[in-house]
């Protein structure tokens, strides 16, 4: 047997310390959601605090989910034009918007929201819905997440089998919806969970602009912190977690299990 050079148990050792210490915030945010009292221990477990998770919970999530979907299709929407146009053309000033595609990434949430806040609050964009507002903001931190997997994809790919579909007599938009969109599918799957994910979490931003009609689970969460039991902060924010880690397991199973494999 070949004995492992010391560095790498080094880094099993950092690794595995990494991991516990990711993992332990959310396993301690779980069990206190169950426990009967506030205690570090819990030495009495119960399922009474889901129990408060009641209409108003039902109601954030359904809101939760009008801002996140929506603001998803768009951003795939803009996102598949965008890199056919950065991968397969150049013009002046590529670079730039290259870069500013991950501007909103970049931004402070506090300094996004405020922005966005005074634009939907004066001039021309005044007495915008706060609906639409919410799901135009969300878009805009999904666009850089979710375009940057399938720029990577399709640069990856190439344009070759695009040009080759061409020279057959298939249009742009036909080599590409035939060739192209079926081969970086999983990439783009995996920039709308990314994007599922960003949008769906996101607190600083959509804080400033929510209205009392208008609350996400992420914000209610906040708010119960100051007005309920703090078992039943935790019992909501197990939800939100339960909601993101779904759909990533759920693409997972699709797009990376061996039986939906099979399947294409």
């Amino acid at each position: 047997m070949n004995k492992q050079h010391p560095f790498a148990n080094l880094c099993k050792w950092i690794t595995a310390g990494v991991v516990l210490f990711l993992v332990l915030p959310l396993i301690t945010m779980i069990v206190f959601s169950f426990s009967k009292k506030i205690e570090v221990i819990p030495s009495e477990l119960t399922l009474k605090w889901y129990g408060f998770i009641g209409h108003d919970a039902l109601a954030a999530i359904g809101i939760s989910f009008m801002i996140s979907l929506p603001a998803i299709l768009i951003a795939l929407l803009v996102s598949l034009p965008l890199a056919y146009v950065m991968t397969r053309t150049d013009f002046p000033g590529k670079k730039l918007i290259d870069q500013l595609i991950i501007l909103p990434a970049l931004i402070p949430g506090t300094v996004f929201g405020l922005s966005l806040l005074q634009l939907f609050n004066t001039g021309f964009f005044r007495g915008t819905p706060p609906l639409l507002v919410l799901i135009l903001a969300h878009t805009a931190v999904v666009v850089p997440v979710m375009a940057r997997p399938i720029l990577a994809a399709m640069e990856q790919l190439g344009s070759k089998l695009e040009e080759a579909a061409e020279t057959l007599g298939a249009t742009p938009i036909q080599a590409f919806l035939g060739v192209t969109f079926p081969l970086i599918s999983s990439s783009i799957v995996v920039g709308m969970i990314f994007g599922f994910a960003r949008s769906i979490n996101d607190f600083i931003m959509t804080f400033f602009l929510m209205t009392p009609d208008l609350v996400p689970l992420s914000i209610r969460i906040f708010t119960s912190t100051y007005l309920s039991v703090p078992q039943i902060t935790a019992a909501n924010a197990v939800v939100l977690v339960t909601m993101s880690v779904g759909v990533v397991l759920l693409a997972e199973r699709c797009y990376g299990g061996p039986h939906c494999q099979d399947t294409k």
